[in-house]
């Protein structure tokens, strides 16, 4: 690379001082003519490194397309949630979180236990907290109730950080013009603006955008989905029960990467919770509109490290922040930690018979609670 470039540096040298000693006028004329032309290919050369991202992007919004790379589980898993909450027309209870609410909460059996009706409107981590909640917002009415299963390296990402997250990024493009819409210039600029570089596949990608033969058609990967979930696959938002549960985890047996997961630590060394005030806010706005939020912790791999001082502490910076909000905070630890035989995929992701057993003792907060307020 470094011989390359002082090969790069010597060429362009040794054409400088040709033009310069060249005396022919038509030479020179030629020489100039050569020169404009490849300073034009080296300027557009370097905007399409800085402006590709952009230019795929603002194509894929206006066009309608989907970004290679894009969560599309995700929207079909929304679309399938959406379609009961259509049907609800009295108070409900609504379960926000990632997929370990999604796999790990049982809103059917909620709904059973309670006779309320119950969604789990759990999907996705990386989408973060402002966008999960903002997404609550728009299905809460007065009367409801909101059970908030958040996992907890979102409790401590800013709205910056939460913006930056590819996961987010390519679904708002692909599939949340609206939610896009709403923000502002510089987050915007922060959406549709990613890294410096250009290759062979970004340009092939903008010339299929711009001749209408896109390769990323929704369509397109609409039936691909529908094949992965006819197999019975996870995570093409089409193996959800009415109540947004997921089922492709039914009967399933932990896998090779959750025996061998270990604890979290990252999280341990953040200070302040709730960096971009997301949390907060909605507490804020669930009083002003009548809606109770029941805070607990996500369900997660039981790991006998959890049951240390340092971890105790840490849990119960989570239950104090919710209690600074004013928020009752039932939950115990110990009721979120699942044991191994009864997880999946993910330590955040546990089978049916985890699902279950955790659920039995969100079941018991909601039912305390509903005693209270009779």
């Amino acid at each position: 690379m470094k011989n390359s470039k002082i090969n790069l540096y010597y060429s362009l040298r040794q054409y400088f001082l040709d033009f310069k000693n060249t005396k022919n006028t038509d030479q020179r004329n030629f020489k100039l003519s050569s020169y404009r032309y490849f300073l034009w290919v080296l300027i557009l050369t370097l905007l399409m490194c800085f402006l590709k991202e952009p230019i795929i992007n603002l194509l894929i919004l206006t066009r309608n397309y989907r970004k290679q790379g894009t969560e599309d589980w995700v929207f079909y898993a929304y679309e399938n949630k959406k379609a009961y909450l259509k049907q609800i027309t009295k108070p409900k209870i609504v379960v926000v979180g990632g997929s370990s609410a999604l796999f790990g909460i049982d809103a059917q059996q909620i709904e059973s236990s309670t006779g309320i009706p119950t969604v789990n409107m759990g999907v996705f981590a990386s989408l973060g907290i402002d966008y999960m909640l903002d997404k609550a917002k728009k299905v809460l009415k007065p009367g409801d109730i909101i059970v908030t299963s958040i996992e907890y390296p979102l409790y401590y990402q800013t709205h910056e950080q939460q913006l930056e997250d590819k996961g987010l990024k390519n679904y708002i493009i692909s599939y949340d013009h609206d939610y896009f819409n709403q923000l502002n210039l510089v987050e915007k600029l922060k959406v549709i603006a990613l890294p410096f570089g250009l290759n062979q596949d970004d340009i092939y990608i903008i010339i299929h955008l711009l001749t209408n033969k896109s390769p990323f058609d929704k369509n397109i990967v609409y039936k691909k989905i529908i094949k992965k979930s006819a197999a019975g696959e996870c995570y093409t938002g089409m193996t959800l029960n009415r109540n947004g549960d997921e089922q492709c985890n039914i009967g399933k047996s932990p896998t090779p990467e959750v025996k061998q997961a270990g604890k979290f630590t990252a999280e341990l060394a953040k200070e302040s919770i709730d960096l971009s005030g997301s949390i907060k806010d909605f507490c804020i706005y669930a009083k002003k509109n009548n809606i109770t939020i029941v805070p607990i912790y996500p369900g997660t791999l039981y790991l006998p490290d959890y049951n240390s001082q340092q971890y105790k502490t840490y849990f119960a910076k989570i239950k104090n922040f919710w209690l600074a909000q004013g928020i009752p905070f039932e939950d115990s630890p110990s009721n979120s930690f699942i044991k191994i035989q009864m997880m999946f995929n993910t330590v955040y992701h546990p089978n049916d018979k985890g699902r279950t057993w955790r659920t039995k003792s969100i079941i018991s907060i909601l039912k305390n609670h509903l005693h209270k307020n009779i």
